[in-house]
């Protein structure tokens, strides 16, 4: 898997499944989407649940890909705190 942006693609982590990977880039955390394991992905869009007007890196996404783990400095331009989002399994 290689996604070519112009900064350097930072901590991308895959669900289990490996149809989801969150990675950042650029103090920005971006994930993409593909079907089944042998397809390439798709567009990488921001997520935007998680970016804020602050850097934004280390995200982990927990395997069955309900969660989502990162460190920004949103709060603080110099304190990095750790920040989640979970979200209910799909039906």
């Amino acid at each position: 898997v290689s996604f070519d942006t112009a900064g350097d693609e930072t901590s991308a982590r895959l669900t289990d499944d490996g149809l989801v990977v969150v990675f950042g880039e650029g103090g920005e955390i971006y994930y993409a989407t593909r079907a089944a394991r042998a397809d390439a992905f798709g567009p990488r869009p921001l997520l935007d649940a998680a970016n804020a007007d602050a850097a934004n890196y280390e995200s982990f996404v927990t395997p069955d890909g309900c969660g989502l783990y990162w460190v920004s400095t949103r709060d603080t331009v110099s304190d990095w705190d750790m920040y989640g989002l979970t979200a209910p399994p799909p039906p």
